[in-house]
């Protein structure tokens, strides 16, 4: 890729260049960008006021669910009474509107007004320069989301429905692997890495099933030569449109069959008896909501290890597959 700010590809999409990504990824760039909003958000919101936070960032579900969880932490420790919007266009029925009654729930929220302070959030910026302070731990994250969101009924439906098709998921490696847009906050992981992960795996549970979920097509037919003998499953969604080279949360299908899918698969990998994943917001969600759940992380390093909730997640119990034979750690 050239070092211009963007370039046109052969089916005339703008594709971003170096220089681009180099300037909007730039957390000088970033904070200087969210500085005024959050200035005036920070001047309008006081102790016991009713607040919007609106999450618009372009990101996928698991990141957005990790910022909604930051951000009621700070309205806690602020003492705002916090509702939540979430209005990225990548899950939603409209451009604009807000899908989070669609997956989720938050019981104890103020009603809509239109008065309200609005706070919107894109990066994590956009409210650390209002407090910067730490995100909250795996333990009150968790107990932060079961107190104010949760998943909705339609959501809870669904997985019902969905394993009873599938069957129970408790004897079956849960493998997650991310690999169509990892450049920018983390490595590739090599196949091979991870077939060394499922293996352990495979040797600690005595588990011959793996439940695969992956935006990367070339993985599975991997994983069909590399472990033959192993049964593999996953689940997919009516209605999500998939695009070779293209991360499903980024293709242009339907927001909500997307945004469905996303929720199971967290809840289906949390139901799993063991993970092997690659770094994603999405699979943390499932080490979060299942604190038993064993997982084997390949590939630690990302930009986001040092966020909520991988801080934790990869700095504690959990064994750490290095991608390089000969680097292999694990930790009981």
């Amino acid at each position: 890729m050239s070092n211009i700010l963007f370039r046109i590809d052969r089916a005339g999409e703008r594709v971003l260049g170096r220089r681009y990504v180099a300037v909007r990824y730039h957390p000088g760039f970033r904070a200087l960008s969210a500085w005024p909003a959050a200035r005036r958000f920070r001047g309008a919101a006081g102790t016991g006021r009713a607040v919007l936070l609106e999450i618009d960032g372009t990101m996928g579900m698991g990141a957005v669910m990790a910022h909604a969880v930051r951000l009621l932490a700070l309205a806690e420790q602020e003492g705002w009474n916090p509702r939540l919007a979430f209005t990225n266009s990548l899950y939603a029925r409209d451009p604009g509107a807000d899908w989070l009654p669609d997956f989720f729930i938050q019981p104890l929220a103020p009603p809509p007004d239109p008065t309200m302070p609005r706070l919107k959030v894109r990066n994590h910026w956009n409210y650390r320069l209002i407090r910067n302070r730490p995100g909250p731990s795996l333990e009150e994250g968790r107990a932060l989301f079961e107190r104010r969101l949760g998943f909705a009924p339609a959501v809870d439906g669904a997985l019902a429905a969905a394993l009873a098709r599938l069957g129970p998921l408790s004897r079956a490696i849960g493998v997650h692997y991310r690999g169509t847009d990892k450049m920018f906050e983390a490595r590739s992981s090599p196949f091979e890495a991870m077939r060394r992960a499922i293996e352990a795996a495979r040797e600690r549970t005595g588990f011959d099933t793996l439940f695969v979920a992956t935006d990367e097509p070339r993985f599975e037919d991997y994983l069909a030569t590399a472990l033959p003998d192993m049964r593999r499953f996953g689940y997919e969604q009516e209605g999500v449109v998939r695009e070779a080279g293209k991360p499903i949360h980024f293709t242009k299908g339907d927001g909500y069959a997307k945004g469905m899918e996303a929720v199971l698969l967290i809840r289906m990998l949390a139901a799993c008896g063991l993970l092997v994943r690659t770094p994603s917001f999405l699979s943390s969600w499932s080490q979060l909501l299942n604190p038993q759940l064993t997982t084997f992380i390949v590939n630690p390093g990302a930009l986001y290890s040092a966020e909520f909730p991988d801080r934790e997640l990869i700095a504690d119990s959990y064994a750490v597959v290095e991608a390089h034979p000969g680097r292999a750690s694990q930790r009981a």
